[in-house]
This record gives C-alpha cells, structure tokens and sequence, in this order.
C-alpha cells in the first residue's frame, strides 16, 4: 500500500478536462533519469522505468514507464518521516505539478500540509492493525 502522487508539467482544473487531453511531456525519460539523480544521488534507476530511493524513514518508487518521452512520474511513498520537502525539491527544480491522488487535487507547494499523508499513514496503520 503506498500513497501516490503524480508528477506533471502543468496543473489544470481536474473538474474540466476535455476528453481529448494529452498531458504536455516532462521529457526524454534519460534526461529526466539524469535530472533526477542530480537532484537526489540516491535514487537507483537501474531499471529505467522504475526508480527506487530508500531512505531511512521512506521510500519512493519513481515509476517512469516504458516509453521514450514521458509525460507524467507516479511516486509511490510508503513509511514514515516527512516526504514533502522532497516532493517540493523535486517539483521546483524540474518544474513539475505534484497531483495528491489522496485527494485527487494538485499540491500547494508553497503552503505544503502535511495532512494527506498523515491521513494514508493512520489509513494504512488502521488496515495493517485489522489483520494482526
């Protein structure tokens, strides 16, 4: 179980999307795999469509896809700590739209709250607990 977040290039009004939209492309998947790893070292992208980083408190499974030209990032967290700033590091230097899939809005990343991922963490403690 994690709690995901997708990186996009821009935000737009989830309630009004034409059925013909096509998300703008973040770029050649290289690129953004060496951006990335410029940005946090730590990430192992040996496989080019799934980035893993394990930090000591989280983890996040950077799922790249398969294509060439890449036009979203899905993060899936699990553990603890506080991810946020991470996110925010990654959004404002890739200049990337992080959406809350909690949610389903796009985070404000100059007023970050950390609610939504406090709500998966007791969400998935309350799961975890049930089946002990």
């Amino acid at each position: 179980m994690s709690w995901d977040v997708l990186l996009m290039k821009e935000k737009f009004d989830l309630r009004d999307v034409p059925d013909d939209y096509e998300p703008q492309k973040l770029g050649n998947r290289d690129d953004l795999i060496l951006q990335l790893q410029s940005i946090i070292p730590e990430i192992d992208y040996t496989d080019k469509s799934w980035g893993i980083l394990d930090m000591p408190e989280y983890s996040i499974e950077f799922n790249t896809g398969n294509n060439e030209q890449v036009d979203s990032i899905m993060l899936h967290i699990r553990g603890g700590g506080d991810p946020l700033p991470l996110i925010k590091l990654i959004c404002d230097s890739c200049n990337f739209a992080a959406l809350d899939c909690s949610v389903g809005d796009f985070m404000d990343l100059e007023n970050l709250s950390s609610g939504s991922w406090i709500k998966f963490q007791e969400y998935r403690d309350k799961v975890i607990n049930s089946y002990k």
